[in-house]
């Protein structure tokens, strides 16, 4: 997938994959809208101290925080889709995987958390640098 301009300046992690989320569901050209896109999921540690993997979008406030890191992104025309994921994890110290339903994204090191309440999440191949 081809993003047609890139920028950011001082944004943080979250907002930037939220972004690349609502980008990728845009320029899908799938008709169906449940497969449109590429869904992206983030795994943290939770205030139990245990790895909860979410959905971006239904993260709480309080589990947006990726720290005091901030995403900057010159514009880039034309981008492709996984260099511009690749930078903001670079960026922001995270990973990303390909699963059997989406992007996850961990912290730098760190291996995604099966969700309990996704059916058929398996972990495929890790995709960023």
């Amino acid at each position: 997938m081809v993003l047609p301009s890139v920028y950011f300046d001082e944004c943080p992690p979250e907002e930037t994959l939220y972004w690349l989320r609502i980008r990728a569901y845009e320029l899908d050209s799938e008709i169906d809208p449940p497969v449109r896109g590429v869904p992206i999921f983030i795994s943290f540690t939770s205030p139990g101290g245990s790895l909860v993997t979410k959905r971006i979008q239904d993260l709480a406030p309080d589990e947006r925080d990726f720290g005091q890191r901030r995403i900057n992104m010159t514009e880039r025309k034309d981008a492709a889709y996984l260099d511009v994921l690749t930078e903001i994890c670079k960026q922001a110290e995270l990973d990303a995987y390909s699963t059997t339903v989406g992007l996850c994204i961990v912290p730098l090191g760190e291996k995604p958390a099966v969700p309990s309440n996704i059916k058929d999440f398996k972990v495929l191949r890790k995709v960023t640098r």
